[in-house]
């Protein structure tokens, strides 16, 4: 009787344990179906212009404002203020006009937008005046409908059946870190460097953007590296990217005096 209880115990686990993995590939399913909305990179200089591209990846046809006027576009700016997420104002001068249409944005569909980073401000005298966004850290949102029968809507009153807000990656507009950033990769190559393969050692840590693993010497000290990232990660944007297998001592070789991960020879050899 035991013998059963226990048979049947280890059988419900095993269902449970299914059931629950299978909920986590639906629910990685689900987040790669999302509409989103990116930018070309994580890390711009003040003033340099910003690539917004928006994807939509569900299996049905999306609705948004392509325009809302006045030629702004698709997107809203929001800046992270003591790790709360504020709206910023926008926008450009310009005589009334009619509010445009929806715009069908159809599956696997895209659409892009070059901005500047500049806002429409007002001075002393209240004449207008173009500005360039603060340094900071900032995201783009995006709100999209569905199931809309009419284009012809108001911004105010949208007839559709549903719609959905979705949220960019972070991005900085600063100098600084990208000073750090490239200081931080002159560091990483300095600290690279070997005689043989046995100086070479392969250490674990995924710091984005500037690898899965790092391939040092075994003498160097990586305290200051370690800082550097520590200081990157709290000022300057997250991002994520997928990681391949870390490699085995045997798939690091000393080449010209630098430690390689073969692996990517032999990728580029076939």
């Amino acid at each position: 009787m035991q013998k059963k209880i226990k048979i049947g115990l280890i059988l419900l686990i095993i269902v449970l344990v299914g059931l629950y993995l299978f909920g986590i590939e639906q629910s990685e399913q689900e987040q790669r179906k999302e509409v989103t909305i990116i930018t070309d990179k994580t890390t711009y200089e003040r003033g340099e212009k910003i690539k917004i591209t928006i994807k939509n990846n569900i299996g049905k046809d999306i609705w948004y404002f392509k325009e809302i006027g006045c030629g702004l576009s698709f997107w809203q700016l929001e800046k992270k203020i003591h790790e709360l997420w504020k709206q910023m104002s926008w926008g450009k001068v310009c005589a009334w006009e009619a509010e445009p249409p929806l715009t069908n944005l159809p599956i696997g569909g895209t659409d892009s937008y070059i901005w500047d980073q500049s806002l429409f401000g007002w001075n002393a005298s209240s004449n207008h005046k173009t500005v360039f966004i603060e340094k900071g850290i900032y995201r783009f949102s995006f709100v999209y409908y569905w199931n809309c029968p009419d284009p012809y809507q108001s911004r105010k009153d949208v007839k559709c059946e549903g719609w959905r807000k979705v949220y960019s990656n972070e991005f900085v507009s600063d100098e600084k870190c990208l000073l750090l950033e490239e200081q931080i990769k002159e560091k990483i190559e300095q600290a690279n460097y070997c005689d043989e393969d046995s100086d070479c050692i392969i250490i674990n840590k995924i710091v984005c953007p500037f690898g899965c693993y790092f391939l040092f010497n075994k003498n160097v000290d990586v305290t200051e590296i370690w800082e550097d990232f520590e200081k990157y990660s709290q000022n300057c944007p997250k991002c994520v990217f997928d990681c391949m297998v870390t490699p085995q001592v045997e798939d690091i070789k000393c080449k010209n005096n630098k430690c390689v991960d073969i692996r990517f020879e032999e990728i580029s050899n076939h």
